[in-house]
């Protein structure tokens, strides 16, 4: 071939390449169309026909990310599909999030189904609305070790928006939410420390969040299988995600025979802004609570408790606040700081009228045996009708377990402050106590508090200081007062009436150390001094009162090892000294059973006391004796004459209840003369009246006459027996003698 010949076919090989390039391209395109289109027909008819695409070859990749970002393992063993259409929807089944490493293997989160129909066209357009949520069959399991730590705190491998945070420009704007449903949704709660469970169900909620609209929200379930219902209503979901205004909401609860509302405003609730709310709780019984919590609580119902809260970036202020619990009372202000490495509490509280009753039936309900009240007989858990009175109260279900922690006595370990509280007056107390005001510190574990309080009628000052940075809390109370009247504070010490007079000195000191109300009884120390008093007694009976003086006047009650009385001064203007070994602090102020041992001198006599004291329980009983080698030395207390020098001895039981004493005497020696008899004092139409019986056989009358002060024996009849009125001084009554 020659070169021309090559030259005029290359010229004419060009238009045959280029039309076979166009035919190529021409079928592919058409292939993509047609392939698009067969696509496009195969959506539509999987969207008329309902089927449902398989995308369960995702669920490694999705298990993967999903464990990586939870740090704990997570698991898709169910299908995840998707049904196509102009309203699309994902679903996936049989979901579940593992516990962490080191807890035992079990779940803490199991999901039957989840499915979420997202609305296509806001999508384009950068919204997300969601016209179907779905969930059902959820299962949460929460607890925490003996430590404390809790298995749902997740690690999402990054840092979370601070307060500050803003929502991002651009992003994807959440802008409706249709329809909410998750049903059959059980969460359990178990403390490992205490090993108590708590059970939660959701039997059914439902919501909205419909564009422009409140959000609504209506939830109803049960708490250890007692019903609960919520309700909520709040502002627009476009204001809840751009955090732009306050957000109205409005929140109603009735559970545990409880009903508590919120209402107010919260500025930028997913940022934790602030907030401007009013609550408002009321329960008429805590047995609903007893019941779900599985134990017995103090009994303070009704409970009720309002306020208006403001504040944020975790700092908080609490104002108009007035409460109730049970029969007491409280009104006042508080300030909370969250943000330091302790919470900081300022304020102020006011307690017109606090009932000190329930901590005194706590201590009654550990029984003799000290069981805890939640393991007695009788102490039920059980709903009480809504239309029971709201003073209603059955002592047989006022238990309380003593062993529970007294979480007032370790505050000051999770807490700072600086707060007044005041106590107007005290109710159902062993003691009266009214006036009483602290000046609450707390810094470092501990807390000081200077207190003024009026106890028993006389105003101590003085301060009260716990001290919790240890493992167990300790309490001192130290009270003093000066120059005052003496009160109620013989009833209170010494159980004795009509005591008037006043004192130098006074002071008061307790303390105890645990952090159980069982500890704390058991570790109480009370000790009482009165120094320099001038007193009297007899003041409510119609004789004369009877002077008496107290150089000094010592009592210690120390916990479970009984208490111990010393005391010296003058009778009647004669020397006396005495030692009393009695009850325990719980016996003393709670039981109302006292083993006494008493010794006294005075006058040239001996005299011993022992026995138990139970006035209200069974009535008293003790053994006595009192014996001396001068019987005119008893003459400024009893009716002889100072010039008897005889020797004396008496023994005998001496038997009490209530107002009626009776003393046997069996039997009793003066000089030569042997004798029993019986003493007593009894109400005759609502007066005391003092008889004394002597048995002595055949007695020269004139041996007696000489024993008895000159003037005061009288022969009412001409028998050898003679009938003697005498006057004894220390006694309300006269005593005659037959």
């Amino acid at each position: 071939m020659t070169r021309q010949q090559g030259t005029e076919q290359g010229t004419k090989s060009p238009p045959v390449r280029a039309r076979v390039l166009i035919k190529l391209l021409r079928w592919t395109a058409f292939s993509l169309v047609l392939a698009l289109a067969g696509l496009v027909l195969l959506v539509m008819v999987l969207a008329v026909l309902g089927i449902s695409l398989n995308l369960s070859w995702l669920n490694e990749r999705i298990e993967a990310l999903a464990s990586e970002s939870l740090g704990r393992e997570v698991v898709i063993e169910g299908p995840l599909t998707l049904v196509p259409g102009l309203r699309p929807s994902l679903q996936v089944e049989q979901l579940r999030v593992g516990n962490p490493q080191g807890w035992p293997d079990t779940d803490l989160a199991r999901l039957q189904l989840a499915r979420v129909r997202p609305g296509i066209v806001a999508l384009l357009r950068g919204n997300l609305r969601i016209d179907e949520l779905v969930a059902e069959g959820l299962t949460l399991n929460l607890a925490t070790g003996s430590d404390g730590a809790p298995n749902w705190e997740l690690d999402f491998g990054g840092d979370l928006p601070g307060d500050e945070s803003k929502p991002e420009t651009g992003a994807l704007r959440f802008i409706e939410l249709k329809k909410l449903l998750l049903s059959d949704v059980v969460m359990t709660y178990h403390d490992g420390a205490t090993h108590e469970t708590l059970r939660v169900e959701l039997t059914e909620l439902t919501g909205d969040a419909q564009k422009g609209r409140p959000v609504h929200l209506s939830v109803g379930g049960a708490v250890q299988e007692l019903p609960y219902e919520l309700r909520l209503t709040g502002g627009t979901l476009e204001a809840l995600m751009t955090g732009e205004g306050p957000w109205p909401l409005d929140v109603h609860v009735h559970a545990l025979g409880a009903n508590a509302s919120i209402t107010g405003t919260v500025a930028d609730p997913l940022r934790q802004r602030g907030l401007a709310l009013d609550f408002n709780f009321e329960a008429r019984t805590l047995k609903d609570l007893e019941a779900a919590l599985g134990k017995t609580l103090p009994a303070l119902h009704p409970v009720a408790m309002q306020g208006h809260v403001e504040g944020g970036k975790r700092r908080y202020e609490i104002t108009n606040l007035a409460g109730r619990l049970g029969e007491s009372r409280l009104t006042g202000q508080l300030a909370a700081d969250f943000s330091a490495a302790k919470p900081d509490l300022r304020g102020r509280l006011d307690i017109p009228v606090f009932d000190a009753g329930i901590f005194v039936r706590a201590i009654e309900s550990g029984g003799p045996d000290g069981t805890p009240g939640s393991q007695r007989a009788g102490v039920a858990q059980r709903q009480v009708s809504e239309a029971e009175p709201l003073n209603s109260s059955d002592d047989s279900e006022q238990a309380w377990d003593i062993d529970a922690s007294i979480l007032a006595i370790e505050a000051p370990k999770w807490v700072d402050a600086d707060f007044t509280l005041t106590v107007s007056e005290v109710i159902n107390a062993p003691i009266s106590l009214k006036d009483a005001s602290l000046g609450v510190n707390i810094a470092d574990g501990r807390l000081n508090a200077p207190v003024a309080v009026t106890l028993a009628e006389v105003p101590f000052r003085g301060v009260l200081a716990i001290t919790s940075d240890g493992d167990a809390p300790k309490i001192g109370v130290e009270l003093g007062a000066m120059d005052s009247q003496i009160g109620d504070l013989a009833a209170l010490f010494v159980d004795a009436g009509g005591i008037e007079g006043r004192f130098r000195s006074a002071h008061l000191g307790f303390s105890a150390q645990g952090n159980t109300l069982r500890n704390m009884v058991g570790t109480s120390e009370l000790d009482f001094s009165l120094i320099d008093a001038t007193l009297s007694y007899g003041h409510d009976s119609e004789d004369r009162p009877v002077d008496f003086a107290l150089n000094s006047l010592e009592m210690a009650y120390v916990g479970g090892k009984g208490s111990t009385v010393t005391a010296d001064g003058a009778l009647l203007g004669e020397p006396f000294s005495m030692t009393l070994k009695g009850p325990t602090f719980k016996e003393k102020f709670v039981s109302g059973k006292w083993p006494v041992e008493l010794e006294a001198n005075g006058g040239g006599a001996n005299f011993t006391l022992k026995g138990v004291i139970a006035p209200d329980i069974d009535g008293s009983h003790l053994e006595y004796s009192l014996a001396g080698n001068h019987l005119g030395g008893l003459a400024s207390w009893i009716p002889v004459s100072p010039k008897a020098t005889e020797s004396y001895q008496l023994s005998g039981e001496v038997y009490a209840q209530g107002a009626d004493i009776r003393i046997r005497i069996e039997p009793g020696r003066i000089g030569g003369m042997r004798f029993t008899g019986e003493a007593g004092i009894r109400q005759e139409n609502g007066k005391p009246v003092s008889r004394l019986t002597i048995d002595a056989g055949v007695v020269d009358p004139r041996e007696i006459e000489a024993l008895l002060p000159e003037g005061n024996g009288q022969v009412n009849t001409p028998k050898a027996k003679k009938r003697y009125a005498i006057d004894v001084p220390i006694l309300p009554r006269g005593i005659e003698i037959f």
